[in-house]
């Protein structure tokens, strides 16, 4: 959870500075195009062209004012119609407002400058800001008054006629926006002509007091400069009015469109998702399980899916806020009715392609829980093979330790394929829950059934091979016995074969009889010691052949292969110890297997018993 935490603060950092990044780029394209129209401002303006020529050049100054509207956060960031971009800090807030300064600054000097040349041009000089003559007041007066009032009317009605021309609003934003720039340059004129009026207005009154029978002329002709002038307010707060209310109009247009576009895009991949199971080839019988996309490409749908959702959620809030905004029109607008059912039908719209992507998201959470539940069975599957196969894997048993080894080694499959099992009802709960999908539940189940037939007939082998290795243990066990009674015949052997080579190589009558005495009570030890041992040993022994040669592969085995017995013959006990009775026959032959080696220690046993010193030692000699 903490490596998952510091990746996402990381992530978040690192969509911020691109956020930021971004911000930061609209603004300096907004200040580079802001530079470049107020370098050609400076540049005009160094010019010192007539107030005409100024007048004609508002518009630009309109411009750049917008623009530094813009870079100053006059305008907020949200309702940027150029250059959007997301609220926050400002990075030529002040250079922009340093330089609308200078130009403002220079721009009301020039303007000054020019008025004053004209006027000077036009009368000499007064007390009012503009020149009477003195000599000849009243004529005087009344000829600037016709000039000033002719030059107003014209300003006037070109202004009027300007506004007259326009359309009332644009049929595209950048349209409207000019529009919406000429109306601006044309309310910056506003002031000037205001001063203008208020000059005519004090010359008017001016010729009317030292004048009287002008009165009448003048104040006619001011009552139409006076309508000029309020039929020009009254177009601009018409036009302006329009163009604002077709900007908003054009804008919340423009939303529509690229939510509506967003809306067929989200539509096109929930379609996409749709798809996606049928592009699979599967053969016509396969069950829907069978059918079912890889892990990966289905994490990647259920990725894709969440994607979408969190942006349908978005666009839902998007639409919300056309409504409102649609609702907040004026009523005169002619495009309400139809704007507000444009929002209204991208809402439900939203709505419906939110439950489309619910139930897709639902089917791939379904077919991604099958899925893991099929990884989760052939996993199983796999270990149950595995152990099928260790089942099948044996090795020579040739010690109890061997066989002890093999039953661990069983025991350990046999405790796997239970814990199988127990994976597999583990499964079989999952399958059962209500959330389950039907068409991946009962194919899982007859795949749980399956492999629970294949643990339980892998369990019933293992208890087989657990029988075969009592078996195995019992005949083993047979073998290290009999290994013992060979040992123990093969000491005795030696002793006697001790006795016979002294015997041979001394002659009769130059063996001390100290030695011949030491020698007959050594094979008096070895009879007594056969005595206590050998009819146990041999019953013993033969008991457990009787059992052993009920097994099937008993004469298979290496251990209990044939084995031929070299008789010691009983002339070398007389030649030790003469004067015992007549010597025995030794037509012992040769026993061709364990059976008739033990037979032939029985017999001696007997033979024993009549005479003690008259037997057969026999040590088996192995033949592999």
């Amino acid at each position: 959870m903490l490596c998952e935490k510091s990746v996402m603060d990381a992530y978040d950092r690192l969509e911020d500075l691109a956020n930021e990044r971004s911000d930061c780029l609209q603004d300096t394209l907004a200040w580079h195009e802001f530079d470049h129209k107020c370098n050609i401002l400076r540049q005009w303006m160094q010019k010192k062209r007539t107030l005409d020529e100024i007048t004609a050049t508002y518009p630009l100054l309109a411009e750049v004012e917008e623009l530094a509207d813009i870079l100053t956060g006059k305008v907020p960031c949200k309702k940027r119609k150029i250059y959007q971009r997301n609220d926050g800090p400002l990075y030529y807030k002040n250079l922009a407002e340093i330089t609308l300064k200078e130009i403002r600054h220079n721009w009301k000097k020039l303007d000054k400058l020019k008025r004053a040349e004209e006027m000077k041009r036009a009368s000499g000089d007064s007390g009012l800001g503009f020149t009477i003559p003195k000599t000849v007041v009243s004529i005087g007066s009344t000829s600037l008054f016709d000039k000033k009032a002719d030059t107003l009317e014209l300003l006037l009605g070109d202004r009027i006629g300007q506004l007259q021309l326009m359309d009332s609003y644009g049929k595209d934003p950048p349209t409207n926006e000019a529009i919406q720039r000429q109306v601006k340059g044309i309310k910056m004129e506003v002031p000037t002509l205001e001063e203008r009026m208020r000059e005519l207005q004090v010359l008017a009154d001016s010729i009317t007091k030292n004048n009287p029978k002008q009165a009448g002329p003048v104040q006619s002709r001011m009552n139409q400069i006076d309508q000029l002038w309020k039929e020009l307010k009254n177009l601009l707060k018409e036009r302006g009015d329009k163009a604002a209310e077709t900007a908003d109009t054009l804008e919340l247009q423009e939303r529509l469109q690229d939510l509506s576009r967003k809306l067929d895009d989200a539509d096109e991949q929930i379609q996409h998702m749709k798809e996606s199971d049928q592009r699979r080839i599967a053969p016509k019988d396969a069950n829907a399980l069978e059918c079912l996309l890889p892990s990966d490409s289905l994490q990647d749908a259920a990725r894709k899916a969440d994607d979408l959702d969190e942006a349908l959620n978005l666009y839902d809030r998007e639409a919300e806020a056309l409504c409102m905004r649609a609702n907040d029109l004026p009523p005169e607008c002619k495009s309400k009715n139809d704007m507000c059912q444009a929002a209204e039908g991208l809402t439900m719209r939203n709505e419906g392609l939110k439950r489309d992507l619910a139930n897709r998201k639902r089917s791939i959470n379904d077919a991604l829980a099958a899925q893991a539940l099929k990884d989760n069975l052939n996993k199983i599957e796999a270990r149950i093979k595995e152990d099928s196969v260790r089942l099948d894997m044996t090795e020579p048993l040739l010690s109890a330790d061997d066989v002890d080894r093999e039953k661990r080694r069983v025991a350990a499959i046999k405790l796997d394929l239970e814990r199988n099992k127990a994976a597999i009802d583990a499964v079989e709960e999952k399958i059962k829950a209500p959330d389950m999908s039907k068409k991946y539940a009962d194919p899982l189940a007859a795949n749980c059934e399956r492999l629970r037939g294949k643990a339980d007939r892998a369990l019933k082998r293992a208890a087989k091979r657990d029988e075969g290795l009592e078996d195995g243990l019992n005949r083993v066990r047979f073998h290290d016995e009999v290994g013992d009674l060979d040992d123990w015949l093969g000491e005795k052997q030696a002793t006697v074969q001790n006795i016979r080579d002294f015997v041979e190589k001394c002659p009769d009558d130059a063996m001390p009889l100290p030695q011949i005495r030491q020698r007959m009570a050594q094979l008096q030890a070895v009879n007594a010691e056969v005595n206590a041992n050998e009819p146990k040993d041999i019953n013993d022994t033969q008991s457990k052949l009787d059992r052993a040669v009920a097994v099937a592969d008993l004469h298979t085995m290496p251990l209990l292969a044939p084995v031929v017995v070299q008789p010691v013959r009983a002339e070398v006990a007389y030649a030790a110890a003469p004067g015992y009775g007549d010597e025995p026959s030794a037509g012992a032959g040769i026993p061709r297997n364990l059976a008739e080696a033990l037979a032939a220690l029985k017999k001696a046993q007997v033979c024993h018993a009549k005479q003690p010193i008259h037997l057969f030692l026999y040590a088996p000699i192995r033949v592999r």
